[in-house]
Order: structure tokens, then C-alpha cells, then sequence
């Protein structure tokens, strides 16, 4: 009697040593040639640098003491920054803060800026998760303020 049955009682041949090590061999070399190609994809993707935007700044800051959202949805990667250049306010002081897309809690905030072409980060996303944010500005006077410049994403 053959010992080598299935459970429906056919026979078959056990494979020789020889037989098994080529397929094993083929599917190490076919699962090794896999892990690279993702390990070498995964590191070219990560070591692209995430896009930097200039936008215009152009917000007409409303009399009261509201802040006035100054920007659209903004997408800010990790490790990226929200940075402001106030070139012009009619003299009056501004500051920026970013949200949340839609409002929320202030991820961060600058100081009161005078006009001027000078660059102050608003926030930085050090959160190692992608956040969709706006820029919004109050003044500290109780008139109308005309914010001109750019502001950055990078």
C-alpha cells in the first residue's frame, strides 16, 4: 500500500529536496527583489520635499474686534511653516494667527507687526500630521485696516 494518499485516496509523490529548494529559492529572491523595490520607493517619496506657496495678502480687517480670515483652505505638511510679510496697514499694527480650516483653537499666533517688509512665521507644524488651516488677522484699533503683503507656505 502507497502511503504517500491524499484523503480522497490518490496517490502522489512526496518532492525530492532538490525540488524544494528551487521554489523556496525563486519566492526568498522574489519577496527579497519586493521589500527593496518598496523600501527604495517608501525612501524616495519621504525624501521629496513637500511644495512652498506664495500667496497675496490682501485682507480688509473689519472695524470691530473680530479676526477676519485673510486666506483659503491652506495644506501645511509637517515640519512646514506659515510665514507673513505685512508690507502695508495704514500705519496700524496686525496680527496673524492660523486655525483650523472652518475656525477652531489658534495653532499659533504672531506678534503684533508693524507695517513693513519683514517676515514673521505664524506657525510651524511640528505635529507630524498634515493640517488644513486659514490665516486670519485682527488689529488693535477699532477702524478698518488694510493688510497688504504675501504670505508663505513652506
Amino acid at each position: 500500500m502507497n502511503t504517500n494518499t491524499t484523503s480522497s485516496g490518490s496517490a502522489h509523490r512526496a518532492p525530492a529536496a532538490g525540488d524544494r529548494a528551487r521554489p523556496a529559492v525563486r519566492l526568498r529572491k522574489g519577496l527579497l527583489s519586493a521589500l527593496t523595490a518598496l523600501v527604495v520607493a517608501g525612501g524616495f517619496a519621504s525624501a521629496a520635499p513637500a511644495q512652498a506657496a506664495s500667496y497675496p495678502l490682501d485682507c480688509l480687517i473689519s472695524g470691530n474686534t473680530v479676526y477676519t480670515g485673510c486666506s483659503g483652505k491652506l495644506t501645511v505638511n509637517p515640519g512646514q511653516r506659515v510665514d507673513v510679510d505685512l508690507v502695508s496697514s495704514g500705519g496700524k499694527q496686525v496680527r496673524f494667527c492660523v486655525e483650523p480650516f472652518g475656525g477652531g483653537i489658534d495653532f499659533g499666533c504672531t506678534g503684533w507687526l508693524n507695517p513693513g517688509a519683514n517676515t514673521a512665521t505664524v506657525w510651524r507644524n511640528g505635529t507630524g500630521r498634515v493640517h488644513h488651516v486659514q490665516l486670519i488677522a485682527g488689529k488693535t484699533t477699532l477702524v478698518k485696516v488694510h493688510a497688504q503683503g504675501r504670505y508663505h507656505v513652506h
